[in-house]
């Protein structure tokens, strides 16, 4: 089964074909759980998508990140959040000394050296059973989810806790 809707049937949720038409998602609220590759150049333009998509009525952004990249960004969020911007983190922890890499190594601009991004790589992969632990904790439940096409475990993640996902393309 596939989880790749068009932006459309998001913003349309009375469609019969939309996602969001389930009688099990609330249809006065929507709740996005972004995933962005751990990366500046991705980050920060999802990061920009959710501070918009939050000004919506009735929308609510969680963003998956790490500590370390939480406490990067949370400047650009910082003042949105002060002034009730309804968006978030959910930082998972990152598994960087368990796949070879140096403490605090938890975006791919600070991998130090070309021979450890199959180490990072690995690292993000093992986000998505952090994650899916952690999913019952988030309230309000995500509707549905935009992730960064990079990071390659959503679909299946999104698959098993049975929500619509849009996944992005450059």
């Amino acid at each position: 089964m596939s989880f790749i809707y068009k932006y459309e049937e998001f913003i349309n949720p009375s469609s019969n074909n939309s996602p969001m038409a389930s009688e099990s998602i609330n249809q006065n609220h929507l709740h996005i759980l972004m995933i962005p590759l751990l990366a500046p150049g991705h980050t920060i333009p999802m990061i920009d998508m959710a501070k918009m998509l939050a000004q919506r009525p009735n929308v609510t952004v969680t963003i998956v990140t790490t500590p370390v990249n939480a406490i990067q960004y949370a400047p650009k969020l910082q003042i949105h959040i002060n002034a009730g911007l309804p968006v978030r983190f959910l930082e998972l922890p990152f598994p960087a000394i368990e796949n070879g890499l140096p403490e605090g190594c938890e975006s791919a601009d600070a991998v130090p050296g070309l021979h450890l991004l199959p180490n990072f790589s690995a690292a993000v992969d093992m986000l998505q059973q952090r994650l899916e632990q952690r999913f019952d904790s988030i309230n309000p439940r995500p509707n549905c989810v935009i992730s960064d096409k990079f990071m390659l475990w959503t679909d299946d993640t999104a698959s098993k806790l049975r929500f619509p996902g849009l996944y992005l393309m450059e």
